[in-house]
C-alpha cells in the first residue's frame, strides 16, 4: 500500500528520527515549504491531494484537524490508546 505523507518543513526537522522510520518503511514524505511550513499548511497540501485524487486515494490524518468526521476518528482510535496505556500503569 502506498503511502504519501505531507509535513511541514518545520515538523521534519524536528521529528527527523519519526521522518527517517517513515521513509524506511516505504512511505513517500512530502515537505510542504508553504505559508509557515507547520501542521496547517501540511494538512491543506493533504486536502488539496486528496480533493484532486479521491477517486483513487483515501486522507487519513494523525491529529484532531481537518474536516469532519476526521477529529472524531482521531479521538477514538487516540482514546483506546490512552485506556490501554492507563490500565497498563494502574
Amino acid at each position: 500500500l502506498k503511502c504519501r505523507i505531507y509535513m511541514g518543513i518545520k515538523d521534519i526537522k524536528r521529528q527527523n528520527p519519526n521522518v527517517f522510520r517513515m521513509k524506511l518503511m516505504g512511505a513517500e514524505v512530502i515537505s510542504v515549504k508553504n505559508g509557515s511550513g507547520t501542521l496547517k499548511d501540511a494538512c491543506n497540501e493533504a486536502l488539496r491531494d486528496w480533493s484532486a485524487s479521491y477517486k483513487t486515494s483515501h486522507y487519513m490524518i494523525g491529529t484532531a484537524a481537518g474536516p469532519h468526521p476526521y477529529p472524531t476518528i482521531v479521538r477514538e482510535f487516540q482514546r483506546i490508546i490512552g485506556k490501554e496505556t492507563k490500565r497498563q500503569i494502574l
